[in-house]
């Protein structure tokens, strides 16, 4: 039997070269203005991106928030995201505490999950509080009365504490940085390595060129992502595969209320 080829457009031609790069989002990037000041990435701080699930796609479809707390052997973050889906949208919020180390390795995480309906209404049955607390290579996870303990090879690091790590790594770090990543804060995935990839430059709004160092993550059960950080060790970026977290001070606003779109 003879198939047929799938006619290639060129926004599917566009996709195909610039997968898992920044220069699938060009709609964003044109409009980009970089941030201005100082940036202390071992200091107090508050970060925000929107969440891009395609590109392609004429908008974000959520939001990502960070607050930052440094302390003597560490430092506190918290988290906010919110994602719509089709049927609705998922929430979630995190707190968790990393160590002063390379990699801000992850000591206890606690985390709050909730979907809701298309009008922004919560769905109680689907609220989910969570805590994983790490010792030595012990990886002990509890849900309401639900607990369970896995093993896992030190560093573990959570996705959400990568960002903390990224934005105060040397670019001279001389090998990869090894590392069991907690994704999503429940998902233990081993075998992650972390490696720079070099400096890079990227055209943005009003044509100006902006400096980026780059990291590239590789590991099980990951696409390769890469992380872009500015002169100043602030994290703009992160893509992996078509999920993308850019840079946006307005993200949760800009979300309010979005609802996603079914692709054509």
């Amino acid at each position: 039997m003879q198939t047929q080829a799938i006619p290639r457009t060129a926004k599917n031609a566009r996709r195909d070269k610039t997968y898992g790069s920044l220069e699938a989002f060009p709609e964003f990037l044109e409009k980009f203005t970089p941030p201005a000041g100082g940036f202390d990435p071992r200091g107090a701080w508050r970060l925000s991106y929107g969440v891009w699930l395609f590109a392609g796609d004429p908008e974000a479809v959520g939001f990502l928030e960070f607050e930052r707390q440094p302390a003597a052997d560490g430092a506190a973050l918290k988290v906010a995201t919110r994602i719509a889906h089709l049927n609705g949208y998922q929430q979630q919020n995190a707190a968790l505490e990393c160590a002063a180390d390379t990699l801000s390795s992850l000591r206890w995480l606690e985390l709050e999950s909730v979907s809701g309906t298309p009008e922004g209404q919560p769905l109680p049955a689907t609220k989910i509080s969570a805590r994983v607390q790490v010792r030595g290579r012990a990886v002990e996870f509890a849900r309401g009365t639900r607990q369970r303990t896995a093993r896992a090879a030190p560093p573990v690091v959570a996705s959400w504490g990568l960002f903390d790590a990224l934005q105060r790594l040397s670019p001279d770090q001389p090998k990869a940085l090894e590392f069991t990543l907690l994704d999503d804060g429940d998902l233990l995935k081993p075998a992650q390595r972390l490696t720079y990839a070099g400096k890079t430059s990227i055209q943005v709004a009003g044509g100006a060129g902006l400096a980026l160092h780059c990291w590239e993550q590789t590991g099980y059960g990951v696409l390769p992502t890469h992380y872009w950080r500015d002169a100043q060790g602030r994290l703009l970026f992160a893509v992996a595969g078509q999920r993308a977290f850019l840079y946006d001070p307005e993200a949760r606003q800009n979300a309010a209320g979005r609802r996603r779109r079914k692709r054509a």
